[in-house]
């Protein structure tokens, strides 16, 4: 009888960690607005400025759906919180490459390498593939995983 007890104490704090990060976004947002109009505003569009865009202003629509269904209090099941869902995690995801995208440019306008810019890409698409490969294998047998590799 104390495992709802525990589960609602789970749910609770999850809530509590979705609000925390939103307002930790919302602060960082702040302390940076200055030097943001200073150094990007008034600049052309480039990719880094289109990347820095993504990665700076998509996390806020991600959070708060996040945050959206975290604070639901009522859960309907079915086709609409399947189709949210995964358009969460598509958001989260794009947020997660706009991200790694500028952090690699950061890297190379640092080190000036077109090697390591270079390694830097592919080891991204090789951890994205690997993943792409174990998350649709059937590692456990009889598993509800539907979408499993065949490997001939």
């Amino acid at each position: 009888m104390s495992t709802p007890l525990y589960v609602d104490a789970g749910i609770q704090a999850s809530k509590y960690c979705n609000v925390g990060t939103f307002a930790v976004l919302i602060f960082d947002y702040c302390i940076t607005l200055e030097a943001e109009s200073k150094w990007v505003w008034h600049r052309k569009w480039t990719l880094v400025r289109c990347i820095f865009t993504v990665s700076r202003y998509l996390p806020f629509f991600g959070i708060g759906m996040t945050f959206a269904a975290a604070l639901r209090t009522q859960y309907y099941p079915g086709e609409s919180c399947v189709r949210y869902g995964t358009a969460s995690n598509i958001l989260h995801i794009l947020c997660i490459i706009a991200a790694e995208g500028l952090l690699i440019t950061r890297i190379y306008a640092a080190w000036n390498s077109k090697f390591l810019l270079t390694f830097l890409l592919v080891f991204a698409v090789f951890c994205f593939v690997t993943y792409y490969i174990i998350s649709n294998t059937n590692l456990i047998p009889n598993s509800t995983n539907t979408n499993s590799l065949i490997i001939r």
